[in-house]
């Protein structure tokens, strides 16, 4: 299992932008924190799209559900093979879950959008999302089970 010192690399995110803009619909900061839950949970357990399964404690409506559109277009962890669960505890949290290891990863601070705020507005804080490091964005926590 790799260690979490690396920085989240945008670039698989960004190389993706337009194409998880398309799957989701736009792109918000909720969408991009979900993708990098994603990406981190493959640095730390391994792309395994197939032995992998998550269980997401967002919600079941958008904005706090929208994590979950990111973590199944980046992780493959997807609700058509099963192999990811939605919790309603609205909260940004996933569990990930592979063989005897289990990576816990939640946000640090909640997101914060204006009421009034533009597409555009939304966009701009979505980006923000894209330059922190991963320690800035989340706690993290590997289990042996």
């Amino acid at each position: 299992m790799k260690e979490i010192k690396e920085r989240i690399s945008i670039n698989d995110i960004v190389k993706r932008l337009e194409y998880l803009r398309e799957f989701h619909g736009h792109l918000g900061p909720y969408i991009i924190m979900g993708a990098r839950i994603a990406i981190l949970s493959n640095k730390c357990l391994g792309d395994y799209p197939f032995k992998k399964y998550v269980k997401v404690y967002t919600g079941y409506s958008p904005p706090k559900s929208c994590p979950v559109d990111g973590i199944q277009f980046f992780s493959s962890c997807t609700l058509g093979k099963n192999n990811i669960e939605i919790v309603n505890e609205g909260i940004s949290k996933a569990i990930f879950t592979l063989k005897n290891t289990k990576l816990i990863i939640e946000l640090k601070a909640p997101i914060n959008i204006p009421k009034n705020a533009t597409q555009e507005e939304i966009g701009k804080i979505a980006l923000k999302f894209l330059k922190l490091d991963d320690e800035q964005l989340f706690n993290v926590k590997i289990l042996k089970l």
